[in-house]
């Protein structure tokens, strides 16, 4: 049950460094709620083996799986919609995928466990190696897209702020500078009139 801090981390990326952490609290968490209610039906299911009951689950657990990586994709989109820098949104976008992907390895295990391709026993180990390679990737992502470091999100930010400021002080200083040639090809040109007289 440790996905609800994945999506929570999630959810405050490309979030501005004041005001609140988190984008959309209420859709994080619908979508909390929506990843535990598949992880409840999961272990529902796994429970019923066989019968009414243990389709019924997996039916549920599938559908609740889709609500929260359609959940995951809208939080990323509002996430990459205020990010700061590109840099910022293309890391939010790679991560989307980490998630789905990595993810997905969890329902593969189970339905291979549950169509009888891999014992009990096979089965643990599985979840054990796929939640340690999940976690551990996860991490790696988070660390290498510079998410932890609010500090250098902040500093790109003004960084990007201070670029804009001084092109705008350029153009507007060059503009300026062409008004003042202007202005003296005037005043040449009305005394070379003024002497021609």
């Amino acid at each position: 049950f440790t996905t609800p801090c994945a999506i929570v981390i999630l959810a405050s990326l490309g979030a501005p460094m004041e005001g609140h952490s988190i984008l959309n609290r209420d859709l994080t968490l619908k979508v909390c709620i929506f990843d535990e209610l598949m992880c409840l039906c999961g272990m529902g299911a796994f429970i019923f083996p066989s019968g009414p009951f243990s389709w019924l689950f997996l039916t549920v657990a599938v559908t609740f799986y889709c609500l929260t990586t359609k959940g995951i994709h809208d939080i990323c989109e509002l996430g990459i919609s205020e990010a700061g820098t590109t840099f910022e949104a293309a890391s939010i976008r790679g991560l989307e995928w980490f998630t789905h992907i990595l993810w997905s390895t969890f329902p593969i295990v189970f339905f291979m466990h549950y169509f009888g391709y891999i014992s009990s026993l096979e089965f643990m180990v599985a979840r054990i190696i796929v939640e340690l390679i999940v976690k551990s990737v996860y991490s790696v992502a988070l660390l290498t897209g510079n998410f932890c470091l609010l500090d250098t999100i902040a500093e790109i930010r003004l960084l990007s702020l201070k670029e804009d400021a001084e092109k705008k002080q350029n153009t507007t200083i060059h503009v300026e500078k062409m008004n003042k040639a202007l202005q003296l090809a005037v005043m040449e040109a009305e005394a070379s009139s003024r002497l021609s007289r």
